[in-house]
């Protein structure tokens, strides 16, 4: 911690790291992970240097959505898990004929990283969590999994799938985003 500085700091010493690397967590931390070759001096003469960026970043964190991954316990998760499977799984039946593809399982699960994933034998996993998201990001979720079902990467065909139902999705990806992120420089 550095005791001159506004807020909370916490350095951290990255032996395999290159470069320094500063961010800005949701609760307002502000981390600075430093290479074992840089001195704590020059560490914190860095910050100074940033303090205007950890001001405005802040302020950043303190507009965007809550980081809903990181919220929730296994409580609430037995409470609306088949809520959950019900509603994901209709929606994946509707985007499923859509584009007439059809995935071999579907699994509603209590994860803190992601809000869907799809494997290469075709099942489909979801995040509890999406129950929570406005209903258009809830639907990218689902058309992004459901595209994973003949496209399993990010390349220009699966997006040109993903925007056949959702002509915007880069601006819903985005906005999905900052339901997880925390702010780096």
């Amino acid at each position: 911690m550095i005791d001159d500085f506004d807020g909370d700091v916490i350095i951290k010493k990255r032996p395999r790291s290159k470069t320094l690397r500063l961010s800005v967590q949701a609760d307002g931390r502000v981390v600075l992970s430093v290479p074992r070759f840089i001195s704590l001096l020059f560490a914190k003469r860095f910050l100074v240097a940033k303090q205007d960026w950890i001001v405005a970043a802040r302020e950043r964190m303190r507009v965007l959505p809550p980081r809903l991954l990181h919220q929730g316990d296994e409580k609430e998760y037995r409470a609306v898990k088949e809520e959950a499977r019900k509603r994901i799984a209709e929606r994946v039946g509707y985007f499923e004929h859509q584009y007439g593809l059809k995935s071999c399982s579907l699994s509603i699960r209590n994860q803190r990283s992601r809000f869907g994933s799809c494997s290469a034998s075709g099942h489909l996993s979801f995040n509890y969590r999406l129950l929570f998201l406005p209903s258009d990001l809830f639907d990218y979720v689902i058309v992004h999994e459901v595209c994973h079902l003949k496209e399993l990467n990010h390349s220009w065909r699966f997006w040109a799938l993903v925007s056949e139902t959702i002509p915007d999705y880069q601006s819903k990806k985005r906005e999905l985003q900052a339901f997880n992120r925390e702010t780096v420089a």
